[in-house]
């Protein structure tokens, strides 16, 4: 998949790009609860946590979104949590699916309440 700025630049109109184009983002985490969890908001996230707030959330999206890659490059792991109601690998609703330090993992939305996860070695 080609960036949106890639997309923009051969030409593609910007609302285009940006629909079928990933971003990249880098993001600090807050505190380590959903509740003050970071958005995930771009196809491709850098995550860094400062002092262990390592917690951050997935976006409200349809059935089918993905994939949100998050690339955790801080020194903790990192909590990434579903939206409220929702579950990541068949996990509990609302817990969080953890990624640890220099681990990468791809998200999928496959059903209104749940989500899949792909991680990395």
């Amino acid at each position: 998949m080609s960036s949106a700025k890639a997309l923009i630049g051969l030409g593609t109109p910007p609302a285009q790009a940006n629909s079928i184009g990933f971003t990249s983002t880098a993001k600090t985490g807050v505190l380590t609860v959903l509740a003050t969890a970071t958005p995930i908001t771009s196809n491709l996230t850098v995550l860094t946590a400062a002092g262990g707030q390592d917690a951050f959330i997935l976006p409200a999206v349809e059935v089918g979104a993905g994939p949100y890659i998050v690339a955790n490059d801080s020194a903790t792991t990192a909590h990434i949590f579903p939206r409220t109601g929702e579950a990541i690998q068949g996990g509990s609703a609302s817990a969080a699916f953890n990624v640890a330090t220099n681990l990468t993992a791809a998200f999928y939305k496959t059903t209104a309440t749940d989500w899949v996860a792909i991680l990395s070695a």
